[in-house]
């Protein structure tokens, strides 16, 4: 299956509250790619690579989970891949 890489923005209460290693931690379960980093306007960015089934799973997962429910707002764009990274990182 095609590679597809995620761009996603998320807003609300999103820092301090241990987002990215809830991410981390669900990307590595879903066997994804990619990294995750806070921004100073109070937003996390992040970039997830996997197959189309597996990223919805990972973002429904992450949606659904404690920290997700302070998103206010997920943006997200995807695009094909075919440069998978192997970890997911905390930056």
């Amino acid at each position: 299956m095609q590679k597809q890489t995620a761009h996603i923005r998320v807003y609300g209460i999103v820092q301090g509250v241990g987002f990215r290693f809830t991410t981390q931690m669900l990307a590595n379960k879903y066997g994804l790619g990619g990294w995750v980093a806070n921004l100073p306007d109070g937003s996390v960015e992040m970039e997830v690579t996997g197959d189309k089934d597996t990223l919805d799973a990972f973002c429904a997962a992450l949606r659904d989970s404690r920290v997700g429910a302070g998103i206010d707002r997920w943006e997200e764009k995807r695009f094909p891949s075919s440069d998978a990274p192997l970890q997911f990182e905390v930056r």
